[in-house]
């Protein structure tokens, strides 16, 4: 989990993600507040990144729905970092964030 926290450190260089642990998880917000949205939720056991994220008001079944999905890659979790932060919505207006979606091929 240190590697991947590292990656996401070396990703945004400007832009602050706030994040904190609950047990086993890292847990990814757009403000420094426990009780505030959880967005993206990633845990880490056995080599294995899962991933969690809180699906976009817009284009959701109904409220509260998370789509979840997993990898043993720290690639493939830096990627899908992206793809959960961009599929939540939080970021959506943060520069950097944007040019990262196109700097990895995430439209």
């Amino acid at each position: 989990m240190l590697l991947l926290v590292e990656a996401i450190n070396q990703m945004f260089v400007e832009t602050v993600i706030w994040g904190f642990t609950s047990k086993s998880r890292l847990v990814l917000q757009q403000v420094d507040e426990v009780d505030a949205t959880w967005y993206v939720m990633i845990g880490s056991a056995g080599g294995v990144y899962h991933f969690k994220y809180l699906m976009a008001k817009q284009g959701s079944p109904w409220r509260n729905a998370f789509v979840s999905g997993e990898t043993n890659s720290l690639d493939e979790a830096r990627k899908n970092v992206l793809i959960a932060m961009k599929e939540c919505g939080a970021w959506k207006d943060v520069a950097e964030f944007r040019q990262l979606l196109l700097q990895n091929a995430i439209l």
